[in-house]
């Protein structure tokens, strides 16, 4: 908040608060978990996986999980909530992660990514496994982005 301090400009934060009166914008985060799990399996997905937030960090965003978890659980689909860690957040880097990620659930048919960087890095991944460029591709042939 220092950094602000003197602009003198009127400061609006999305998902954080910051002292000294400054405005916040929020979203019901449990609720977006929910609509994002209930989308994927609509879309016919049943092996699911919530790319989350930093480990280290508490984040409002978090709350996703929730709403993704009580969906799959009431819809008795298989899921998964796995996070991130700084080293990622920090150098804006997650395609080992998802690398790593999908070798280990080739059954995985259906991401809800916490951000759209992570989406971002996966449809670019997505693109290079439908080249045959991946070894993922060969392993998990049935994995296509979903709308």
């Amino acid at each position: 908040m220092n950094e602000f301090q003197g602009l003198n400009v009127p400061l609006i934060t999305i998902e954080q608060f910051l002292e000294n009166g400054t405005g916040a914008v929020e979203c019901d985060n449990i609720q977006g978990g929910c609509l994002a799990a209930e989308h994927l399996i609509a879309q016919g997905c049943r092996h699911l996986i919530h790319i989350s937030g930093v480990h280290e960090t508490a984040m409002p965003a978090d709350e996703r999980a929730a709403g993704f978890c009580e969906v799959c659980e009431q819809k008795n689909v298989q899921y998964q909530v796995v996070g991130t860690h700084a080293y990622e957040y920090k150098h804006l880097e997650y395609h080992e992660v998802l690398e790593q990620l999908l070798l280990q659930h080739p059954d995985t048919d259906g991401i809800f990514a916490s951000s759209g960087l992570i989406a971002a890095q996966l449809l670019q991944w997505n693109c290079l496994c439908a080249q045959g460029r991946d070894r993922w591709f060969r392993a998990a042939p049935h994995f296509r982005c979903r709308w």
